[in-house]
């Protein structure tokens, strides 16, 4: 996780530094940045793993990976000045999981954040973003054992601290508040209710030790449009 903030502190740092060496800019992008100014809607479809931890890598749990997965989210925005986004998003995602002895294993994850983005007008047709979100998260790994004819779930309820950085270009002229680029999200989740269910058995508990805990990663493309 350490390393997940660091990149993104050196990402928010090239935000400011990147337009400044171009030469002549403005912070907020002139025209036609002025256009992009209001509500909007965007869509993302990528991919979504856990992050390097006990849950999701361990022998003894659930290996997921980023590689296989599917990610889908849809969300809204209000650009108020060319800087400053806030947004409400929801996402969910299928994850592909290996465990020890299970059959028919996979990963399920909704999720669901608002927040807001500090975007930075590189020139005027592209721009570079991060920012944070707070909000739900939702995950669960479902296996069968085939040998003892048993239905495992493990079911995570946490509160999600989001940090998300990306690049949107916006290439058309005749709509210039349609644009997109790549993204990369950190879910850095406290999960306060871990819950294990085999056939219907079910107990949960508060967990003591958080790092054995995932937290989550986005990485794909999405669509921007400013109405």
């Amino acid at each position: 996780m350490r390393r997940i903030v660091a990149v993104l502190a050196v990402v928010g740092a090239l935000l400011l530094s990147l337009p400044a060496s171009a030469g002549n800019w403005q912070l907020d992008g002139g025209e036609p940045w002025a256009q992009r100014v209001g509500p909007g809607l965007y869509a993302g479809l990528g991919g979504v793993g856990c992050g390097d931890d006990h849950f999701c890598h361990d022998h003894d749990a659930w290996h997921s990976s980023l590689i296989g997965s599917l990610d889908g989210t849809i969300g809204i925005f209000w650009r108020i000045i060319p800087n400053l986004v806030v947004f409400i998003d929801a996402s969910t995602a299928l994850l592909p999981a290996s465990a020890r002895g299970m059959a028919d294993d996979h990963g399920f994850l909704f999720r669901t954040v608002g927040g807001a983005e500090f975007h930075v007008p590189i020139m005027g047709w592209i721009e570079a973003y991060g920012g944070f979100g707070i909000g739900f998260a939702f995950l669960r790994f479902r296996g069968e054992l085939g040998q003892l004819d048993q239905t495992v779930r493990d079911t995570l309820l946490g509160v999600d601290f989001e940090l998300r950085t990306g690049v949107t270009i916006y290439p058309f002229s005749r709509a210039p508040g349609l644009g997109f680029g790549p993204y990369y999200r950190a879910g850095l989740v406290y999960w306060p209710t871990v819950c294990h269910d085999v056939d219907g058995d079910e107990h949960c508990s508060d967990p003591d030790d958080q790092d054995h805990l995932p937290f989550i990663h986005h990485v794909g493309l999405e669509l921007r449009l400013n109405f």
